[in-house]
């Protein structure tokens, strides 16, 4: 008894070069701007085609390269400086002791999710 036969490898072939056609051909968004929130409310917003660097609440943030990063912060642990740069649209970063929440937005270019 056979468990596959020729036609079922044929489509599982087909199946799998489909995907990996798709994956070659993805090319990811860049975001093209971020939001700081605290608390839910946004509290400045701005590009991420212009570098810069600036402050809020003692937290220190980097604008370089399309990408932001939290460089800077009052705050035990760090974790949100090791989170480093950030850049694609959809992507957070927070500083939660200091209340901070960076996003990036932009199109994502993502049509579904399965």
């Amino acid at each position: 008894m056979k468990w596959v036969s020729k036609r079922d490898l044929v489509i599982i072939a087909a199946l799998l070069f489909a995907a990996l056609l798709l994956l070659l051909l993805h090319k990811p968004k860049n975001g093209t701007g971020y939001e700081i929130l605290n608390g839910g409310s946004v509290i400045r917003s701005g590009s991420l085609m212009v570098e810069d660097e600036f402050s809020v609440n003692n937290v220190t943030f980097t604008v370089k390269h399309s990408r932001i990063a939290i460089t800077q912060a009052v705050c035990p642990d760090k974790t949100c400086i090791r989170t480093g740069f950030i850049g694609s649209p959809g992507q957070i970063t927070a500083c939660l002791p200091n209340g901070l929440m960076v996003r990036v937005i932009g199109e994502s270019g993502v049509d579904a999710v399965l």
